[in-house]
């Protein structure tokens, strides 16, 4: 039984002590970006805004977690919705500047269609969304930054028989504020 005890004991200290050497705390990020887009078909035009939400959750040094959900607002026409999870690595220089990198998957409603240069917010069908990019967050301070990024997304699904297999490239611009 003392053995045991002194084990567990042991066990704890070690695991206690590799929690104090991290070399930073846990850090929460939030953060608002847009992106303004045109489609143009023959003599037709289209805009649309995306606003994606982010709350992030560092779980060491360089790598982040990401719940994502962004609203696609087009000129005309009803707004749709993409809710993602993302994998972020983040590198850390020495002046603050944080380039990034990530990848994710995530559920829509609704899906840029250039013919009739409109964002279709389509009933009763959930398509896939894949998210791939990259960006920077430049300091602003010490608990906020500016940042900015290049986003391709895929999205596939089917709706009425019919398969679709779309891509967008974005850029997005905002603002991440870091909480403790």
């Amino acid at each position: 039984m003392l053995k045991r005890l002194l084990f567990f004991v042991g066990v704890i200290l070690v695991l206690v002590s590799a929690v104090q050497a991290q070399p930073i705390k846990r850090t929460l990020e939030a953060s608002v970006s847009a992106s303004f887009q045109l489609f143009s078909e023959n003599d037709n035009t289209e805009t649309f805004v995306n606003i994606p939400l982010r709350l992030g959750f560092f779980f060491n040094r360089n790598w982040e977690i990401e719940a994502e959900f962004a609203i696609t607002k087009p000129q005309s026409g009803d707004a749709g919705y993409i809710l993602s999870g993302l994998l972020s690595y983040n590198l850390r220089t020495p002046n603050g500047i944080m380039p990034f990198g990530f990848a994710g998957y995530g559920v829509t409603n609704s899906i840029p269609v250039i013919t009739n240069n409109v964002v279709a917010n389509i009933p009763d069908a959930t398509l896939g969304v894949l998210n791939l990019g990259a960006g920077v967050k430049i300091p602003i301070g010490s608990k906020a930054a500016f940042r900015s990024e290049y986003r391709f997304q895929n999205f596939t699904g089917s709706q009425n028989n019919t398969d679709i297999d779309f891509q967008v490239h974005s850029l997005f611009t905002g603002v991440s504020i870091f909480l403790p």
